[in-house]
C-alpha cells in the first residue's frame, strides 16, 4: 500500500474517531450529504455514515452480550475482534483501487459503512432468535 494511501486511510480512520481537522468544524454542519460533490464534502458524508453505523454496531453489540452465558459472550467477544481485523482488510482492500486518488478515502469510509451495517444485521439477528 502506498504512503498515500495509508495516509488518507489513517486521516479518515482519525475522523471517523472524533478527530477533525482545522476547516472540518466550520464546514460540517453546513454539507448537504444529499448534494455533496467535491472531495471533503463526499469524505465528510461518508465519515458520518460510517460513525452511524458504528454506533448501531456498538448499541446492538451492548444489547446482546447480556443474553448470552458466559461462554459465549467470550465466544462473541473473539469473534468481534476477529471480524474487525476482517473488516479493516476488506475496506483497505476496496481503497486500494483508488491508491493515489482522491476516491480512496471515501472507498474506505463507504466499506466500513457498508461492511459494519452487515455485521449489525448479523448481530440483531442473533438477538432475535
Amino acid at each position: 500500500m502506498k504512503c498515500h494511501l495509508r495516509a488518507a486511510i489513517f486521516a479518515a480512520v482519525i475522523s471517523l474517531f472524533g478527530r477533525q481537522s482545522i476547516a472540518a468544524p466550520q464546514l460540517a454542519p453546513t454539507i448537504n450529504c444529499d448534494k455533496a460533490t467535491n472531495t471533503v464534502e463526499i469524505n465528510e458524508c461518508t465519515g458520518r455514515e460510517a460513525k452511524a453505523a458504528d454506533r448501531a454496531l456498538n448499541q446492538t453489540y451492548q444489547k446482546l452480550r447480556p443474553k448470552l452465558s458466559t461462554k459465549q459472550r467470550q465466544r462473541l467477544t473473539q469473534a468481534q475482534l476477529e471480524w474487525i481485523k476482517f473488516r479493516d482488510r476488506t475496506c483497505e482492500y476496496e481503497a486500494g483501487e483508488w491508491e493515489g486518488g482522491t476516491g480512496a478515502t471515501s472507498a474506505y469510509l463507504s466499506c466500513l459503512a457498508r461492511v459494519t451495517t452487515q455485521r449489525t444485521a448479523d448481530l440483531q439477528s442473533y438477538l432475535d432468535r
